[in-house]
């Protein structure tokens, strides 16, 4: 059985969009079916078909974007007992070195 990514991004700038292709032409080379969706067209139905998720955003103000804070806030409660220990990584675009919205992101994790 095929297993399912999505990834999950924000990607408004010429920089951004250049590595979230990367980021899908790199997912597509692997065994899987690769689905990419931007934060504000991603759905908890969405996320509970795939098998896993990679989530993207630029660093704002030393946080996620708003639109994956967004897509949060929508999909959190939906998929709280759906998506138990669900493997999810994340991809942080940085001005400087990221380490607050690497930070946030745990206290965001999906469940």
């Amino acid at each position: 059985m095929d297993k399912h990514l999505l990834i999950i991004a924000h990607a408004l700038s010429p920089n951004t969009q250049t590595l979230l292709k990367t980021i899908n032409d790199a997912s597509n080379k692997s065994q899987c079916i690769v689905t990419s969706l931007s934060a504000f067209d991603t759905t908890p139905e969405r996320i509970i078909q795939a098998d896993a998720v990679n989530l993207f955003t630029p660093e704002n103000l030393s946080y996620i974007s708003g639109a994956m804070k967004d897509m949060f806030d929508r999909c959190y409660y939906p998929l709280l007992e759906k998506k138990q220990g669900f493997p999810v990584a994340a991809i942080v675009r940085a001005e400087h070195d990221g380490t607050d919205t690497v930070h946030a992101l745990p206290t965001l994790q999906l469940p």
